[in-house]
């Protein structure tokens, strides 16, 4: 899916606790734009998401500013994310964005009904006693795919 859309988007805990890349390692196409969020410019630059790899957008409350590959913009933190956010995907021309976590992120798009589609993988063999609670999307799915140990539920807005 990583080359087959626009942009992947994470959230600041997921930048600091799984340094994810975001990138199309495993796969031949066009790299994705990076999304995610810095609100005090504090990310540390050893993080993946600001490696050369790919360009990659940074919200935050603090500079608009451009070097290399990475872009920070100035977003509306404290009240309503959402216009400015889906404002600057227009004006880059993004036409999907694929939003992988955490967990503030994605319930603040699915209770601002900022979505369109949902993929939600959960494991038919594993059991996790710990972690966070995945968000609920309160409506029937359009299908489950069983998929290895894996089942895929699309949901669609």
């Amino acid at each position: 899916w990583r080359h087959e859309e626009d942009a992947f988007m994470v959230g600041t805990n997921t930048v600091r606790i799984e340094n994810p890349f975001l990138t199309n390692r495993h796969w031949i196409g066009t790299q994705p734009l990076r999304i995610s969020i810095d609100r005090n410019l504090d990310f540390d630059t050893s993080f993946n998401i600001l490696n050369e790899e790919a360009n990659t957008l940074i919200f935050n409350s603090k500079e608009n500013k451009k070097e290399k590959n990475i872009e920070w913009l100035i977003a509306n933190m404290e009240f309503n994310f959402g216009p400015s956010f889906t404002r600057a995907l227009y004006e880059r021309n993004i036409q999907s964005v694929v939003i992988e976590g955490g967990k503030i992120l994605l319930n603040y798009f699915i209770k601002k009904g900022l979505w369109d589609e949902a993929r939600v993988f959960v494991s038919k063999e594993k059991s996790f006693l710990m972690g966070l609670k995945a968000p609920s999307i309160e409506m029937d799915p359009v299908e489950v795919v069983e998929m290895q140990e894996d089942n895929l539920t699309y949901f669609f807005r």
